[in-house]
Order: C-alpha cells, then structure tokens, then sequence
C-alpha cells in the first residue's frame, strides 16, 4: 500500500545512513489554508475560479497551488489546501503589503465566497528544496503530491534533509521539507517537519511507487519517525519566473 511503502522507505533511508546534500540555501515562505466546499461545487469549480483571478505582477506570490486530497492520513475534516508561495518572507512580506493597500476602501475578500470557505487562521511554513529546485512555470497544471510529517525525534537538519533527497530520487519527484514557522496546533518547537514530494506528472506517480514496491528498501530502526503518507492531486493556479 501507498501509506505502508512511504513509511518503510522513509525508515530505511535513515537506517542506511544520510547521503552528502549540497545545502539549498533558498528558503521559501509558504502560507497554508484550510478550505471546504460547499454543497452543489466541485474541486474543479474553485480551480477554474482561482485560475481566472486577476495576478498584479507587482502583489501576485510566486507560486499558488490547490491540493485536494485523494487519499488523506487522520481522517481530515477538509476538502483541499491552498498553498501559497514567495520565494522568500522579505517577498512576501513587500506583495502582501502592496495587495493589503489595493484593498483599501474594500472588506478585502478575495476568495471563493458562495463556492467554498476557508480557514481564518492559516499556517505559515518555511520551505527548503532536497532535490533541485524546478521553476515554478514548469509545474504541470495536474499532478500528483505526496505528503508525510515527522517527529524529529533528534534527528539533525542534514540528516532530515539528506531522507527527503533519497526518497524523492528513488520516486523521482521534487522533494521539499517544511517547518511550520506559525499558526496550527501546539507543538514543542523544532521538534517536526513536513515531507512533499512533487511528482512531474501522475504518470510519474504511478512509475515511482511501482519502482519501490517491486524494489523494496531494507528497514531497521532510527530516530526519526514519520507517519502514513496522505495522496494530493495538485493543481497550479499561478506562477511568476521569479
């Protein structure tokens, strides 16, 4: 199964040892909500909607994505995320700001009002790339996400991210490790990062899960425990080159 076969794989890269990562030094800035539908519209109705918004070069984030989910861990009382991306908080910071003043005057909703709600108090993440880092215009429209958390559990930032490259070379997908920076439940701080693993298409989806159930990875104990992968389909809204 999907859920079984991340695990295991996330379990034996770090029993195997961490591979040498060159460091990514770019961190992006993510803004995460929570978002539900309401009766009578569909996931394809907020895509078609979001993608049709106006993006000011001078306020719009580098990267907007929904992710509705396919097969989610926790049992989650949502449909999809909106995920939005600067490629740094310095960015984010200066186009939210431009975007807050063009709303002067205005009650500031820009969203899908009478098609789905969303979540008043989203999560803020930093987000670093173990693998490279593909432009963001190159995303295909629909694709396949997977996502897993992890408790620390003491594991060092290099060996976390030197986990996520080996599993996303072995599906052969994007892989990204988060931080939750703001927002969300309580935690102890620093003690759990997120794992997203971008696949170029669904396709691609299918070939990488085929290659590690027919080619299995030795297991064994270690520090880092990671829970059942949830299955997104990811859907690009907007991108900017920058």
């Amino acid at each position: 199964m999907i859920k079984i076969r991340l695990a295991v794989l996330v379990m034996a890269v770090l029993f195997v040892g961490s591979a040498t990562v060159s460091a990514q030094t770019t961190v992006l800035a993510n803004r995460t909500s929570a978002c539900t539908l309401l009766p009578g519209y569909t996931i394809a109705d907020v895509v078609e909607t979001a993608r049709n918004f106006e993006w000011a070069e001078d306020t719009a984030p580098g990267l907007v994505v929904i992710n509705n989910k396919i097969a989610a861990t926790g049992g989650l009382e949502f449909d999809f995320l909106l995920n939005v991306y600067w490629p740094n908080y310095a960015d984010m910071v200066e186009k939210q700001g431009r975007w807050l003043q063009s709303q002067a005057g205005t009650n500031g909703r820009r969203g899908f009002d009478g098609m789905a709600t969303c979540s008043d108090n989203p999560r803020m993440s930093s987000v670093r790339f173990a693998t490279d880092a593909p432009a963001a215009s190159s995303i295909a429209p629909l694709t396949a996400m997977m996502t897993t958390f992890c408790e620390l559990n003491g594991t060092s930032a290099n060996d976390v991210m030197a986990a996520a490259k080996r599993i996303g070379d072995n599906l052969g997908a994007t892989a990204l490790v988060t931080r939750r920076s703001f927002g969300g439940p309580r935690i102890p701080f620093n003690s759990t990062v997120g794992m997203r693993f971008v696949f170029p298409s669904w396709d691609d989806f299918g070939e990488g899960m085929d290659t590690i159930n027919q080619n299995p990875a030795p297991t064994g104990q270690n520090s880092m425990s990671c829970s059942t992968a949830s299955l997104w389909s990811s859907h690009r809204i907007h991108s900017r080159n920058n």
